[in-house]
């Protein structure tokens, strides 16, 4: 069913292209753009510049200026069960550590999708994923998370609070494009949460606020500040 939803609203949507108003059109996908559920890539070095500088790549370069967390996900057991992840971003009160602004970040991770849900797929690995490696059983969710500085900045202190069956095991630290990154695999069974903590330290010279960029979901991503 959720191949066969997929297929038909993409033919409605391109079958209406012609019959849109493009104010509306616009909107949608300047709306698509902002969600990052929409991305564009151009061979043309000159073209890619341009949606670059309108932010429309879809690219983690940052700005010193404007310090921004990114939280990516992907799914490690290859289905759409991620439909039913929940994920929360909790920002607290901004400190000065060691003359540092220093922001204490949580990141918590919830499978919405019950047992009952779950075995209604029938070992659909569609639904319930192909990747025995990680899969503990179905209803299960493998998620590889990376975890980025904002640029000039950096991730520090970080823990992982898990559920009795759940697990999280930090693969490691790398830099991408100037950006520190923490990233690890997080596997979570039905109703259950693993929560991420760690301090996300701002450039050195940055007044600008924190902000947050993140994967898009199914069911949508709760920003709070504190």
């Amino acid at each position: 069913y959720f191949s066969e939803a997929a297929s038909g609203a993409a033919e409605v949507i391109m079958s209406s292209l012609s019959s849109m108003k493009p104010q509306q059109l616009l909107e949608v996908l300047a709306q698509a753009f902002e969600d990052r559920r929409l991305n564009l890539w151009l061979s043309n070095p000159q073209e890619e510049d341009l949606l670059r500088q309108f932010n429309l790549d879809g690219g983690i370069e940052g700005d010193i200026s404007k310090p921004e967390l990114g939280v990516f996900l992907n799914d490690a057991i290859w289905s759409k069960i991620e439909w039913y992840l929940h994920m929360q971003i909790d920002l607290g009160p901004e400190a000065n550590v060691d003359g540092a602004r220093t922001v204490p970040t949580t990141v918590t991770l919830t499978n919405t999708i019950t047992y009952e849900e779950a075995w209604a797929a029938n070992g659909n690995a569609y639904i319930v994923g192909y990747n025995e490696d990680i899969k503990r059983e179905d209803g299960d969710m493998g998620i590889t998370f990376f975890l980025y500085a904002p640029t000039g900045g950096t991730i520090v202190n970080y823990s992982c609070d898990e559920t009795p069956s759940g697990y999280s095991a930090p693969i490691g630290t790398a830099t991408h494009k100037d950006r520190a990154v923490v990233t690890g695999v997080a596997k979570i069974l039905p109703g259950e949460s693993i929560i991420l903590r760690f301090d996300t330290v701002l450039p050195s010279g940055c007044t600008a606020p924190l902000e947050v960029d993140s994967t898009p979901l199914g069911q949508g991503t709760v920003i709070t500040r504190t």
